[in-house]
């Protein structure tokens, strides 16, 4: 599977027999990829992911060049990658 942003370029290549159903069994036939680019703090804001963090030290603003999500499914089932 290949894809290739219109809007960014950003592109996703998933080689074939690589992609499992959650039992581990190989994928076969079509499947539906879901694709977002983050890129700017517009992006963020609207998606609601929590851009701050704490631990040990301290509250702190989580710095970001941009994110993607990358999700695979099949007949309304999550994929995910083989292992190895």
């Amino acid at each position: 599977m290949d894809y290739e942003s219109p809007v960014s370029g950003t592109r996703v290549h998933i080689p074939a027999n690589t992609l499992v159903d959650a039992g581990g069994m190989p994928v076969q036939g079509e499947v539906e990829l879901v694709f977002r680019e983050y890129r700017g703090i517009a992006d963020y804001i609207a998606s609601g992911i929590p851009m701050h963090y704490a631990d040990e030290r301290g509250s702190f603003f989580f710095n970001s060049g941009g994110m993607f999500e990358v999700r695979i499914n099949q007949h309304g089932e999550a994929l995910q990658m083989a292992p190895g």
